[in-house]
């Protein structure tokens, strides 16, 4: 009973300390986006995509790529989204660039292209060093235009405002071993039939539901 007690009085403690943490990062108005907005990022072409973070409560955010620029208000809760226009594929890398009054977030090496989101159990999460001739697949992955993110394991009760880890990398021998085999192949498929660029996200895990909670 002692030890319930304690355990109790300690998970309180915990989320007492991680809303000063939040309350903390919104006061001391850090311009912060999602861990899926990064280098190396592919946005959907031909669309507004959404594009979105934290910063201080009543700022204005601009949001500029390839030529397109869009603002928009932060708010009370230190949240801002804007809509960015994003052109078609022409194959051109460029910057996604976020500024947020004398903050400034600058992401190299961007692409306009397909984003594609893998998600399911171990049969999606099997990777491309544990298929059939691997070693030949992982030889030949050099497509500099397919962009891959891994969304890391992370169990939680409630909907999350950002995944837990993860970044974008180009695919190459060296990062593709561990992807996900299927996202890969047909991501591999689409790119050598249309040359378009594709942003492929991992988020399978063994053994989950296919249901959101309730």
């Amino acid at each position: 009973m002692n030890q319930y007690i304690t355990l109790k009085k300690g998970l309180r403690l915990f989320w007492v300390f991680a809303m000063l943490i939040t309350t903390t990062i919104i006061a001391r108005g850090e311009l912060r986006l999602p861990a899926i907005f990064g280098d190396h990022m592919v946005l959907q072409q031909g669309v507004k995509a959404p594009v979105w973070g934290w910063a201080t409560p009543g700022q204005t955010v601009t949001v500029s790529f390839a030529g397109k620029k869009v603002s928009g208000k932060v708010h009370a809760d230190g949240r801002w989204q804007v809509k960015l226009p994003v052109p078609n594929a022409d194959g051109k890398a460029g910057e996604l660039v976020i500024t947020a009054g004398e903050e400034r977030k600058v992401f190299t090496d961007v692409l306009a292209g397909e984003v594609w989101v893998c998600s399911g159990q171990s049969n999606m999460k099997e990777g491309v060093g544990e298929t059939l001739n691997a070693k030949e697949a992982i030889t030949g992955a050099v497509f500099p235009q397919i962009r891959l993110f891994q969304v890391d394991m992370w169990c939680s009760p409630h909907p999350l405002a950002d995944v837990h880890g993860g970044k974008w990398e180009v695919c190459s021998p060296a990062t593709v071993g561990k992807f996900t085999a299927v996202g890969y192949f047909f991501g591999r498929e689409l790119y050598q039939m249309g040359k378009t660029p594709m942003g492929m996200i991992d988020s399978s895990s063994g053994g989950t539901a296919a249901e959101a909670a309730r």
